[in-house]
């Protein structure tokens, strides 16, 4: 992703993470016990979970606008291909909903 997707992704990847986690570190249900360190690799693999689909398909349009590939000096080649950047855009920003704990 660009830089500026790249660092938008972090953040939601970090709260998101820490949405999931903070219980089971926190406060009186912080323990060292097997149901505890069980808790926490559950709510480690729910992040994975919701995360994974929206990186991978950040990472897929990524690859297929930027790697290298040139534009076109041809100004209605131009307004399409920017037309079809925005409704993948759309494609590519829609899909993240912070995690709710229930």
């Amino acid at each position: 992703p660009s830089q500026g997707q790249g660092t938008m992704m972090t953040w939601e990847d970090a709260a998101d993470l820490a949405t999931l986690v903070s219980p089971h570190l926190t406060g009186s249900s912080h323990s060292d016990t097997p149901d505890s360190a069980q808790a926490l690799s559950e709510a480690l693999h729910a992040f994975v979970a919701a995360r994974a689909e929206r990186c991978a398909r950040v990472q897929k349009y990524s690859a297929q606008s930027y790697m290298g590939r040139r534009s076109s000096r041809f100004f209605p080649k131009q307004l399409l291909r920017m037309k079809n950047s925005m409704k993948e855009m759309k494609f590519v920003k829609n899909g993240y909903e912070p995690v709710r704990i229930p």
